[in-house]
């Protein structure tokens, strides 16, 4: 892991504020289901600069609330037309 994260950031000399997580330090950082490389993980969660951008289950609520709002649309419009 040192190698793709805190090495290079000693290379660049860059260490004091990236390449680990820490206080104070940059980071975005990407929870996995599995391990990164397999072919069959997800990210589940991702922060970038120390905010939530992303969650999979907040994204699975939005989906259905957005299938269930387009299905009510769908219905009004088709029950308007009768």
């Amino acid at each position: 892991l040192k190698m793709i994260t805190l090495n290079p950031a000693r290379l660049l000399h860059l260490d004091d504020r990236m390449g680990s997580i820490r206080v104070g330090k940059d980071a975005d950082v990407v929870l996995w289901d599995q391990h990164p490389l397999s072919v069959y993980a997800q990210a589940q969660t991702t922060w970038v600069d120390g905010i939530p951008y992303f969650d999979r289950e907040r994204d699975r609520e939005l989906r259905q609330y957005m299938a269930s709002e387009r299905e009510r649309i769908i219905n009004v419009i088709l029950s308007e037309q009768e």
